[in-house]
């Protein structure tokens, strides 16, 4: 009856953990979306009525949106949201279904795996070589680091989609 209480007290100190992890996430992406878009709304008021663009809005802006891509990706991991091929899985049922589902569902943490791997080896080159972004004067690695972190991100969630998806499909029947 120990070990129960103790599963209990761990998977809720895991979904802690979780709902904290979404809530950088999202509250991420939402901030550096607004934030862009304030950034470029000003550096058009500046072009236009003073006649002096500012040149970190661009920088700024890769990065942003290169982040926001890889993290938004995350979110998207985590509600199923990914691209999917749906004709096909509408015509499946029972194990045949379960089947295909743990197809794709192996093949998507396998591939964000190994895209967080290779990102951070490129990632690591990119901070090794001391490379600098000229205009903002950082690391060029930052850019770089936004997709091993989305795809570690995605990795996770691709995992408990699949574990959610696995496991609610054999309660169907």
């Amino acid at each position: 009856m120990g070990f129960d209480t103790n599963e209990s007290t761990f998977l809720k100190a895991i979904k802690k953990v979780d709902s904290a992890i979404t809530l950088i996430e999202e509250s991420f992406v939402g901030i550096s979306l607004i934030s862009v878009s304030i950034f470029a709304f000003i550096n058009v008021i500046c072009r236009y009525f003073f006649n002096n663009s500012l040149n970190w809005v661009g920088e700024i802006s890769t990065y942003a949106l290169v982040w926001i891509t890889f993290v938004g990706g995350s979110i998207c991991a985590r509600h199923g949201a990914h691209v999917s091929m749906d004709i096909l899985l509408a015509r499946l049922s029972g194990w045949a279904y379960r089947y295909v589902m743990f197809i794709i569902g192996i093949l998507c943490v396998i591939a964000s795996l190994c895209l967080m791997y290779y990102g951070i080896v490129f990632t690591g080159k990119v901070l090794n070589s001391g490379q600098l972004n000229p205009i903002l004067n950082i690391s060029a690695a930052w850019l770089f680091l936004g997709v091993p972190v989305g795809f570690g991100l995605m990795f996770k969630n691709f995992t408990q989609f699949f574990m959610r998806t696995i496991f609610l499909a054999g309660e169907e029947e």
